[in-house]
């Protein structure tokens, strides 16, 4: 997904595509939902004291990452100037580093 998204970024200069931004956002509800799936799962303390605390560390600053990206494009979507926003996009590669 990343890379039609890169790509049709590349190709356009007009802001991204509703069909783009809803993929996303999705994307963003899932990971979320795996992640609070997993806590609940392992409970709070194998969550962040197992062997894996370092790749689960890594996965809950990369969902926090997307819904930062997620509150932002919504506040720029809000104001007037609609200017540049802070990309975090490239994060979204970095949990299939730890699968198994």
């Amino acid at each position: 997904f990343i890379g039609v998204e890169v790509q049709i970024s590349v190709d356009s200069s007009q802001q991204e595509s509703l069909v783009i931004q809803v993929v996303r956002n999705v994307f963003t509800g899932l990971f979320t939902l795996e992640l609070f799936l997993r806590m609940c799962a392992a409970g709070l303390c194998g969550f962040f004291c197992s062997e894996e605390w370092r790749w689960n560390m890594l996965d809950l600053f990369i969902v926090l990452s997307s819904w930062w990206e997620t509150a932002v494009e919504l506040l720029y979507a809000s104001s007037d100037e609609g200017g540049g926003g802070v990309g975090l996009t490239g994060l979204r590669t970095l949990p299939v580093v730890g699968l198994p």
